[in-house]
């Protein structure tokens, strides 16, 4: 057992070398908006732009950005976040087109529950059924609510 932990260390030690030598060869185009969100989208741009030195045609990445649980003054804490999100996959949606891989990459929002459309007493909503997902890019065929 030690001596498979060991090499798997080892390997993996030696993979985030390389990863790491990569990235900072990687130069974005697009200015990324300094938030928690974008930050996020901006590292994955910078692994897709990666892809062939890492010898990938297929990868899965996750980001996430909270925020959203907004039971009381939900128009104006949405409106910062609405925003925020937007900020962050507009500039994510350029730097895939500069990278040309627009049409390669489907992004997928979801959300892990769903807001009631009367508010409460605290100019907020609770929480309700059900949950809202997105799916965007180059080659998905939008317009549709399903």
């Amino acid at each position: 057992f030690g001596e498979t932990w060991s090499a798997s260390l080892i390997e993996g030690l030696s993979t985030n070398d390389v990863l790491s030598a990569e990235l900072k060869n990687v130069e974005v185009g697009t200015a990324f908006p300094n938030s928690y969100l974008a930050r996020q989208l901006e590292t994955v741009a910078r692994l897709i732009a990666t892809r062939e030195s890492r010898g990938v045609d297929t990868d899965v990445f996750y980001v996430e950005t909270g925020g959203f649980d907004t039971h009381s003054n939900v128009e104006e804490n949405l409106s910062a976040r609405f925003i925020g999100v937007n900020e962050g996959i507009e500039a994510f949606a350029a730097e895939l087109k500069r990278l040309r891989v627009w049409n390669n990459v489907t992004t997928i929002q979801t959300s892990d529950f769903a807001r009631t459309l009367n508010p409460n007493g605290g100019d907020g909503t609770d929480h309700a059924w059900g949950g809202n997902y997105m799916m965007f890019g180059g080659s998905v065929k939008g317009g549709q609510i399903l």
